[in-house]
């Protein structure tokens, strides 16, 4: 989980991205948080960052001068050098024109922010307290493409079939999964840990039936882990179940365990695919595990943008990190939005609601955009980020000692059944159709004849299923010897019959007196089974009833 931390002294790094224009004498702006009553036209200006504290953005030199005379406004500097590296140091409380700029350096291209605790000595490049900006920054020129409203649905009455998933959730088995993934000692998107979790995660989907996708997007890193499971009637729509699978740590390529961030997102995502491994769907679910995010969301942006590129439906992105940690219990679990995603994350409450006791908070922040659903905000798609607590509070955040042992599995558990809820109602699921069946069966009065004795013979087929042209066979065994009705030779014959659709057919077939000639013994056997028409093709079971004769 990157999370950016509220201090009243931070240090920021920056460096200016291909996909942020910084050409010419662009300038770099620092002022309030609140742009929106602003007098000056937002029109070719990009939004850097933006908290509760301050607002950074870039802009052409002659919409900066304008800026400038905005009250709490001022230029931080003038850009000539697209990768010049530049060292802000901010305290929020203090005046604008107290802030220090300095250029330290350069490096390759890359929209990265990193901010510290007040008073740590800790290098800039530590990895565990790089952010990446949403990437491209908002550009308030960009126009994303029109996307058709949706509509969320309401839980109405309990489903049976909701309910029985939810409660296949097990958090014995959701410890299985995290402590597996610790044991790869390490996440980290570059290591092979990471690699090797990512094949283990494959195979495990796989396992569950699923369509499997690797996604590369950064050189070194391990790729993206996308499984799909097909809907039946609507296959475009599409929900994503999500969570990042790398880890983090102060020494990340030796030991990042990650058992909270974010062995606990990704195991919720693995444990439900295997619970609805047998569920049918009306729209299509991909269950997903992003890498990079640690470094700043990379391969959850690589794959939103490329699905916006492509107009994927995406209906709605359930992103969880950090679902184990309970302090103090009982733990909530905070539902984060943007104002867009507000429908969305309202419905998965009310699911959450219907089919759990679990405790939640509802928060809408624009500006909470440090985990892989922030991605799909940018594109345009209703997400949210499921998570512990937020902010942070978590004392083994992004350690060598955030090992499974501090986890509540319990509460790890109703997180994931609310998610099997949220996503059953969200996918909408389909009522489980038994297989075509077609069953015969033979009926007599006895089994114990004598000569001169009158004996019948039904026979029973129930059809589940469509209507079917068959052909009926019954036999007679004696002794090894069979003989084929109705005529009773030994010429392999049926007779043609239909069978309605989810019928019962009860029809005596044979009515007739022993003969007093027939030698004592037995057992004689009557067989039947049901072919498709003009074919030997069984569609039913072999029935048979056995019966001796004594004169």
């Amino acid at each position: 989980m990157k999370q950016l931390l509220v201090v009243i002294s931070v240090l920021i790094i920056f460096v200016f991205a291909p996909g942020v224009s910084a050409s010419g004498d662009s300038a770099l702006l620092l002022g309030p948080p609140d742009i929106t009553q602003s007098p000056v036209n937002l029109t070719g200006m990009t939004v850097l960052y933006q908290d509760s504290a301050c607002t950074l953005l870039l802009a052409e030199p002659e919409t900066a001068s304008l800026w400038d005379n905005c009250e709490g406004w001022t230029t931080i500097i003038s850009l000539s050098d697209t990768d010049a590296l530049f060292l802000l140091d901010l305290a929020p409380s203090a005046h604008p024109h107290e802030y220090g700029v300095r250029t330290i350096g350069r490096l390759p291209s890359g929209s990265w922010i990193v901010r510290t605790r007040s008073g740590e000595d800790l290098p800039w490049h530590l990895p565990g307290e790089r952010i990446r900006l949403n990437l491209r920054g908002i550009n308030t020129t960009r126009q994303l493409p029109e996307k058709p409203a949706i509509s969320f649905p309401q839980p109405t009455e309990a489903d049976p079939v909701i309910a029985r998933l939810v409660n296949e959730v097990s958090s014995d088995r959701l410890r299985e999964l995290v402590q597996t993934l610790e044991g790869f000692q390490t996440r980290f998107s570059y290591s092979a840990g990471c690699h090797n979790a990512i094949n283990w995660a494959a195979q495990f989907l796989q396992d569950q039936g699923l369509e499997i996708e690797t996604s590369g997007h950064t050189a070194g890193m391990a790729p993206n882990l996308i499984a799909r499971k097909p809907g039946l009637t609507s296959p475009d729509r599409i929900w994503i179940i999500c969570a990042h699978i790398d880890s983090i740590s102060l020494h990340p390529q030796e030991l990042a365990p990650g058992a909270d961030d974010n062995g606990t997102g990704s195991a919720l995502v693995l444990h439900a695919a295997e619970i609805l491994r047998d569920q049918r769907f009306e729209d299509t679910i991909l269950f997903a595990l992003w890498t990079g995010e640690e470094q700043g969301l990379y391969g959850s942006t690589a794959w939103a943008e490329n699905a916006g590129n492509a107009g994927l439906a995406i209906q709605g992105v359930l992103n969880f990190d950090m679902v184990g940690y309970a302090f103090p219990a009982p733990e909530d679990l905070n539902v984060i939005v943007n104002h867009d995603s507000q429908p969305f994350g309202n419905s998965f409450i009310e699911f959450l609601e219907a089919y759990t006791s679990l405790a939640y908070r509802l928060q809408v922040s624009n500006g909470m955009v440090y985990s892989d659903h922030a991605p799909f905000w940018n594109e345009g798609y209703p997400a949210f980020c499921g998570i512990e607590d937020y902010p942070i509070n978590y004392p083994d955040y992004h350690k060598t000692t955030d090992t499974w042992d501090k986890i509540d599995f319990q509460f790890t558990a109703d997180v994931t059944r609310s998610v099997i809820a949220g996503v059953c109602g969200f996918a909408r699921t389909v009522a489980e159709q038994p297989e075509d069946d077609l069953q015969i069966s033979l009926t007599m009065p006895a089994h114990n004849y004598h000569g001169g004795d009158e004996i019948w013979l039904w026979y029973e087929i129930t059809r589940r299923g469509p209507a079917l042209d068959a052909d009926l066979y019954l036999l007679l065994d004696v002794v090894g010897n069979y003989y084929f009705y109705p005529d009773w030779t030994m010429d392999l014959a049926g007779v043609p019959i239909y069978v309605p659709a989810d019928g019962v057919i009860a029809q005596e077939i044979l009515r007739f007196v022993l003969p007093t000639s027939l030698t004592s013994g037995g057992p004689y056997t009557f067989l039947s089974t049901v072919t498709a028409r003009g074919t030997y093709e069984l569609e039913a079971n072999i029935s048979s009833y056995d019966f001796w004769f004594w004169p």
